[in-house]
């Protein structure tokens, strides 16, 4: 569909109405793609969702069977509170799980789409960029995995 778009507005003989149907099935084509990465990623919410219940549930279950005494000598509540955390960091980033199973798919895709109606150049350039972006964002999450350590010692000490 791409390179017929650009097939259109390099050629000036081509007829009107041919950009016009060009530019209406490729925005038809990107609300579906659009769509349709939402319910994958909405699949994955449940997945995660189901997860954390069920994790929760042994959580309370296991809690429920302590004796007395070890109850009073914990401070349950708190238990309860950091195990919580736990879980939801956990299970936060399983709903992203299935894109990240697909991207390089859809990455090489759009190398090959490049290579073909720009040039290899351009296809490598694109690509060494991607991967400049993936190591600094790789250095930018370690970075703040250590201030949210620092910040939760910080709040522990409180």
């Amino acid at each position: 569909m791409l390179i017929l778009m650009i097939n259109y507005i390099t050629d000036a003989n081509t007829e009107y109405y041919y950009g016009v149907a060009y530019v209406a099935v490729f925005g038809f084509l990107m609300a579906l793609t659009s769509l349709l990465r939402q319910q994958y990623i909405f699949h994955g919410y449940n997945m995660s969702i189901n997860i954390r219940k069920s994790l929760t549930g042994a959580l309370y279950n296991k809690i429920e069977k302590l004796t007395i005494k070890s109850l009073t000598e914990t401070d349950s509540g708190k238990v309860i509170s950091i195990i919580s955390g736990d879980l939801q960091a956990l299970t936060r980033p399983m709903c992203f799980i299935s894109v990240i199973i697909v991207a390089p798919l859809i990455n090489i895709t759009a190398y090959l789409v490049l290579w073909r109606t720009s040039g290899l150049e351009y296809s490598l350039i694109t690509a060494a960029w991607w991967g400049v972006l993936l190591v600094t964002q790789h250095y930018t999450t370690e970075k703040t995995k250590e201030y949210k350590t620092k910040e939760s010692q910080y709040n522990d000490e409180r």
